[in-house]
């Protein structure tokens, strides 16, 4: 359906891609920020493998706390599909679902 807002899954995709975007700087800009000419030596600034993890530690609690949201969301329409059971309702099957 067409909403004015976006919803949880359209901007994770969002945030997937801006992570892709990172990782593709990352790549292109590392050789050029990631070292110094020292006396004629290539030294690193910052071991790679350090922002690396971070990425990939930053990437995964993100990846939890949409796991979480979603969690939450789909907790709430059992709830509202029970309570509807509870009171009665015929109609339960037919309530518009919760936009994410």
């Amino acid at each position: 359906p067409q909403v004015s807002y976006l919803t949880k899954v359209e901007t994770y995709t969002l945030v997937c891609f801006g992570f892709m975007w990172v990782n593709l700087l990352e790549c292109a800009l590392w050789p050029a920020v990631g070292y110094v000419l020292v006396d004629g030596v290539v030294v690193e600034r910052i071991s790679e493998w350090w922002y690396a993890l971070g990425f990939v530690c930053v990437f995964a609690l993100y990846n939890l706390h949409f796991a979480w949201q979603v969690r939450s969301v789909l907790a709430k329409r059992v709830a509202h599909s029970a309570q509807s059971a509870d009171n009665g309702n015929t109609t339960a099957s037919k309530v518009a679902p919760m936009a994410c």
